[in-house]
């Protein structure tokens, strides 16, 4: 699929070579914040978890821009998280990076 860009926003850059790796596989979008742990890709998603500022926030990539949507760590939210949360949330809990206890 062929992105389109507004010709007055700058083109987001392109996924860093030397970037973060989920089972050799590298992010397809760029996402600029480094503070995020990439939980590698679900279906046409980038995964990510950040701990910037807050409670922990899992965030679903599909696009270099704007293309994103993101969710609290929060149990009493979790029957609203769809698929692709619940994915990166279980990779994030086993990875040891939040504790939902």
């Amino acid at each position: 699929m062929k992105e389109i860009y507004n010709k007055t926003k700058k083109k987001p850059k392109p996924p860093d070579p030397n970037g973060p790796i989920y089972k050799g596989r590298r992010p397809r979008y760029h996402h600029n914040c480094d503070e995020c742990t990439f939980l590698g890709d679900y279906r046409h998603f980038d995964l990510y978890l950040c701990k910037r500022s807050g409670p922990p926030t899992v965030i679903a990539r599909w696009g270099s821009g704007s293309e994103y949507t993101s969710h609290l760590v929060d149990r009493k939210y979790f029957t609203t998280f769809s698929e692709v949360y619940l994915v990166a949330l279980g990779r994030a809990v086993e990875w040891d990076l939040v504790n939902l206890g």
